[in-house]
């Protein structure tokens, strides 16, 4: 999305595409890509549950990041992983999605990865 890219938001048990928008909020929404002329709302991505299992599993290999932007395209016999993104654009996420980032499965991966349990911070506040 850094060179200028359209995102849009998914339907997580659907896999279907919201309106576009990109990294230039003064351009509004997409309805359509500018060049292609593609209709994103409503647009069902191929290959989504796919898709979907297979960045859970290559993120089982990568316990230790809570959060990982993964990049993934869809070939004519179905998903592939072209990279793992340790600075995914939240920005951009949040921009396209209808729901605060902060409520989303990504803010929760992040607040179990760096917040201390309870237990943990008994352990820590007891031994100073």
């Amino acid at each position: 999305m850094v060179a200028g890219g359209i995102g849009s938001a998914v339907n997580i048990e659907k896999g279907t595409l919201g309106l576009g928008v990109g990294k230039s909020v003064t351009k509004g929404w997409y309805n359509n890509h500018p060049e292609s002329g593609v209709v994103f709302e409503g647009l069902q991505l191929p290959f989504w549950r796919e898709a979907c299992e297979l960045c859970v599993r290559a993120h089982g290999l990568a316990r230790d990041i809570p959060v990982i932007g993964w990049d993934v395209g869809i070939l004519e016999n179905g998903p592939v992983l072209i990279e793992a993104n340790l600075g995914w654009d939240s920005d951009i996420v949040q921009l396209s999605g209808t729901t605060a980032l902060g409520e989303t499965a990504a803010a929760a991966a992040l607040r179990h990865f760096l917040l201390p349990t309870d237990r943990q911070w008994q352990k820590t506040t007891t031994a100073s």
